[in-house]
């Protein structure tokens, strides 16, 4: 961040102004707080009075005029709530999106809140790339809908913001906690509040460490993390006040997480053709070979054959391109994975199924973690009438990402014999491999911001003229995310050309293999996860492409960086708002019922990225160096402005309506589409209207809104399908170069088109495309006391979700490009003819292109989102016996409600959607909750919580995917079952 806008930001900022008290509050309550902090000891049970999510500034609820919810630290208990995931799964506006991690964007949630992807968590309205804890904060609290004003880049879906403790003046208090499960977890967490100078000077410490398993071997989540807060009162006075804050955090982290789903079966279709044997690859029946049943493993350029390993680290040879290993495979157009309906795979020589209670990538999918950060805060408060925040935020995080990709697919090997002539040892042993690849990530944040505000009242000179609050922001910041990607490789010398001048070629990549169920191993350890025991040995490792001597010496690897990249963005923002209290006719005495609201935000973005030309000139041997060292250029600029506007109308003392409208606006990408052109700027719009009530003395708290939001041109990174716009390897390209390869060449067959396919091409190596969505529905949210002993609440939604104009650019040049080609061939009748050099004829490449096409964009257009699920509820309700025989029990319990989710539209190749879906069955998920606790003479108080998630254990498998022409489900992600946990808390 460039310094003189630090200095700016630091120096000349503010954001909204509904900071102030009460006119009612007392000065004692005027000292604790401070108008940018919340004070989380007012919120009673699961009520919450105030927020920051509405202005950034300590407001009451009822006078923000979009809906807020939040997530008190009681609320996070009675649910068993560690961290940020696990309390969204009890806010119905959010819906789980459990896809493959995305770790270039280092997204510590993956979620959809209102039907818009959601993957950021904002701590103190500052963004974070570490996974929120409980440990540290007071509250959690989701805006949702769209509001400019708190986030001008963003999506009209909503954000999530979580508050972090504070030091307090008054007094010392501490707490520690125990949490142990059936998964044989366990957790420790401490927090020790200790006033250094009485209503001066006081220092809070909190620490958590933890071990967490889950319910697929090998997951786990290593966590260790300190947490330090100092606040000090430096002046105040009757007309001045200065107060500074500072904050740290340190998180370390070893995570091993799983896939999204399982693993690929390739072994009924071997099953089922008697489970046969070879001795030699020259033996496999041609019915046998791909696609059928056999297969060779493909590359970007050719099809590399891999063979069997007797030995660890033990290299084999093979036979130029041809295959020299055979592995069982399913026919490619009827490919399913483990654990669905078509797989009929066993243990071979068993009749046990092939376990589905494992992440077959083992260890070798997850990632080790180093971060810290800072903030500090100086606040000031002249007459009471101006308030200003001075804020510096700074977070770096250094991420080791395994993404070794072994345990995709599940294979048999089918051969009796080394290429030595030595017996195969693993001869009908299930295997599975992948080559170790590991992503060093360095992310860097830094945000300075001043917020300033000031209240106007002229009720004094006439009570129609109302009370006003003005605010500014200005805040510039920076985001740096650096990365080198490393796969490994043969350092072999006496390759031919191609292998000594890039290492990194796919040719020259290792390839590590485990056997599974053979007592030594059960998973694929390629790479184990830094930081992390190796989970299973490595029962061999293949190299690929290798044409060397049979003698099996070892050969030495090396992790190589194949790729680099740079990103930085800078973006520099102006705020202005204003809220007003006007009194206004209705029902009750009620001297400010009319509370409009509006705010103004700029911002100026600029990216930068790697120089390309520099960047591939700086490759030895087809390696980079690291991305630190190469030069880097302006990439894109954004700069636009968003408006953000509401009211509040109270019509009695007990109920107000509200009304909220946004725009919001996202940059485009510096990356490109098919055809070379860079995604403009994503823009969004939304709105929400809705009545909050409180009645019964208060003990009944609720809001009901509807909404509709849409957001246009959204960038769609990961393009399904693998033939338009594939990410590289791109099949389009790989035809294109066989059909040039032809017509180059002297071999051409008669009527071969005479066609410009270089043209056709597509020259991104990583294309990106768009596609547009709209949201509409109602959500609600109600909590009732109707004792001071007793907490209930409810809240739910109901939500439609369409998208439209998917991958538009992409089927633009199938249009354009490919289909002139189809045409040519079908006319000269060579549609059917192989190819040289390929694996598929002109018909099949444009029959699967087409299924893909449909499959990606008529299947998803004009229809509700995939994986959203149109009715969620939660119920959450505990309660405490204060007196009698059962003082100090308490009973609660939850229950989590999600209707069908549509998993795959139903297509015609030809024409698109047929109207039918593949649906996911409604979802229902209870739980309990026991408790005992216990207050000593000395005012320690005790206890003890005993959680049970999913009583009902309903574990049955989540449908994930389906054929898009048959319906039938190939895809399965297995569901956590009954777990319990044991949490035992000391507060003093």
């Amino acid at each position: 961040m460039k310094t003189k806008y630090l200095i700016t930001g630091l120096f000349a900022s503010s954001a909204f102004v509904l900071f102030g008290q009460d006119e009612k509050a007392e000065a004692d309550d005027v000292f604790n707080l401070s108008p940018f902090v919340v004070d989380a000891s007012k919120d009673t049970g699961y009520l919450a009075s105030q927020t920051l999510a509405g202005t950034r500034l300590a407001t009451d609820l009822k006078d923000a005029p979009s809906p807020v919810t939040v997530l008190t630290m009681e609320f996070l208990e009675d649910i068993d709530a560690t961290d940020i995931n696990d309390a969204l799964s009890f806010v119905p506006a959010v819906d789980d999106d459990p896809r493959p991690y995305n770790s270039l964007n280092n997204n510590p949630v993956s979620s959809r809140i209102r039907g818009f992807q959601q993957t950021n968590t904002n701590v103190n309205f500052f963004p974070t790339r570490t996974t929120t804890d409980r440990y540290n904060i007071d509250r959690i609290e989701i805006n949702r809908g769209p509001n400019a004003i708190l986030f001008g880049i963003g999506n009209p879906g909503g954000t999530y913001v979580a508050t972090t403790k504070n030091a307090e003046l008054r007094k010392n208090f501490g707490w520690v906690e125990n949490r142990v499960d059936t998964l044989d977890s366990w957790r420790f967490a401490g927090d020790w509040n200790q006033v250094v100078i009485e209503d001066r000077l006081a220092i809070r410490i909190a620490g958590m460490t933890e071990d967490r398993k889950g319910f697929i071997e090998p997951m786990s989540d290593r966590d260790k993390r300190f947490y330090i807060a100092l606040n000090a009162k430096i002046a105040d006075t009757k007309n001045y006040d200065l107060s500074v804050r500072y904050q740290f955090e340190d998180v370390s982290q070893v995570t091993t997480t799983r896939a999204w789903n399982l693993p690929w079966d390739n072994i009924t279709a071997w099953q089922d053709a008697g489970s046969p044997t070879y001795d030699s690859p020259d033996q496999v029946p041609a019915a046998l070979r791909w696609p059928a049943g056999m297969t060779r493993i493909p590359n970007a350029f050719t099809i590399a054959p891999v063979i069997s390993g007797s030995e660890v680290n033990v290299p084999t040879f093979t036979y130029g391109n041809r295959p020299a290993s055979m592995q069982s495979r399913s026919d490619n157009n009827q490919r399913y994975r483990i654990g669905t309906p078509l797989s009929r795979a066993t243990i071979p020589g068993t009749d046990i199924p092939i376990p589905t209670d494992l992440s077959y990538q083992g260890a070798a999918w997850g990632y080790t973690l180093d971060s810290d950060s800072h903030a500090v805060f100086v606040e000031q408060t002249f007459f009471d009438k101006l308030f200003t925040e001075i804020a510096w935020y700074q977070q770096s995080v250094d991420r080791d990402w395994n993404r070794s990709n072994g345990g995709q697919d599940l294979y048999v090997d089918v051969l009796e014999f080394l290429p030595n002539g030595d017996s195969n040892p693993n001869v009908g042993k299930v295997f599975t491999q992948g080559t170790p690849r590991v992503q060093q990530q360095y992310r860097e944040i830094e945000v300075g911001r001043l917020t300033v505000g000031y209240e106007l009242d002229l009720r004094d000179t006439a009570d129609w003229l109302g009370r006003h609050r003005f605010g500014v922001l200005l805040e510039s910041s920076r985001d740096l995310l650096g990365l080198n990607d490393l796969l490994e490789v043969n350092l072999l010398t006496d390759r031919p050309g191609a292998f000594q001048s890039d290492l990194t070629n796919f040719g020259n990549r290792t390839v590590r293999r485990s056997y599974l169920f053979t007592g030594y191993g059960n998973v694929w350890q390629g790479m184990a996860n830094p930081g992390r025991d190796a989970y299973s040995s490595i029962s061999g490792l293949v190299d690929p492409s290798s044409v060397q001597s049979e003698a099996g010496d070892r050969f030495a690897t090396e992790l190589a960086n194949f790729r680099v990249s740079r990103g930085e963005t800078e973006t520099d923002s102006w705020v202005f708002s204003m809220q007003s209290f006007f009194p206004a006719p209705g029902f009750g005495n009620i001297r400010e019922r009319l509370v409009p609201f509006w705010g103004l935000r700029k911002d100026d973005q600029v990216s930068t990225q790697l120089i390309q030309s520099e960047m591939n000139a700086s490759k030895v041997r087809g390696v980079f160096p690291d991305w630190r060292t190469l030069p880097y250029e302006r990439a894109s600029t954004f700069d636009d402005t968003t408006l953000t506007w509401g009211v509040v109308y109270r019509i009695t003392p007990f109920i107000d309506l509200f009304y909220n409208e946004s725009e919001v606006l996202s940059p485009g990408s510096s990356r490109q589409d098919v055809f070379g052109e860079t995604i403009s700027s994503s823009t969004g719009e939304g709105w929400d209207a809705g009545v909050r009530f409180e009645l019964l003395d208060g003990k009944l708290v609720g809001s009901f809104s509807v909404f509709e939001s849409t957001q246009l041109n959204i960038p769609l990174f990961n393009i399904i399908g693998g033939n338009v716009g594939a990410q590289f390897p791109d099949p389009t390209n790989n035809l294109l170069d066989a059909l040039i390869e032809v017509q180059e060449g002297t071999d051409q067959p008669a009527g071969f088109p005479d066609l410009n396919y270089g043209a056709a091409q597509v020259e991104i190596a990583d294309p990106i495309d768009t596609f547009d969505n709209e949201a509409e529905g109602m959500d609600w949210e109600i909590t009732y006391n109707p004792k001071p002993n007793w907490r209930i609440s409810f809240r739910g939604q109901k939500m439609e979700n369409k998208e439209s104009n998917v991958l538009n650019r992409s089927f633009r040049h199938f249009q354009e490009f490919l289909l002139p080609i189809e045409a040519a061939f079908i006319s000269t009748g060579l549609d059917d003819w192989d190819i040289p050099d390929y694996d598929r004829t002109i018909s099949e490449f444009f029959a699967d292109t087409r299924q893909e096409i449909a499959n990606d964009k008529f299947s998803r257009e004009g229809t509700l989102a995939i994986r959203s699920s149109k009715w969620r509820y939660t119920l959450v309700t505990n309660y405490s016996f204060r007196k009698g025989p059962l003082k100090g029990i308490s009973i609660g319990g939850n229950l989590r409600y999600s209707s069908k989710k549509a998993i795959q539209a139903i297509i015609d190749p030809q024409t698109g959607f047929t109207g039918a879906y593949v649906y996911d069955d409604p979802n229902y998920i209870l739980g309990m909750n026991l408790g005992y606790w216990k207050k000593f003479s000395n005012g320690v108080i005790m206890n003890i919580r005993l959680n049970i998630s999913n009583v009902l254990d309903n574990d049955d498998f989540s449908v994930q995917s389906a054929n898009s022409i048959t319906g039938e489900i190939y895809a399965l992600r297995p569901v956590e079952g009954r777990e319990a946990s044991l949490t035992t808390s000391f507060r003093f």
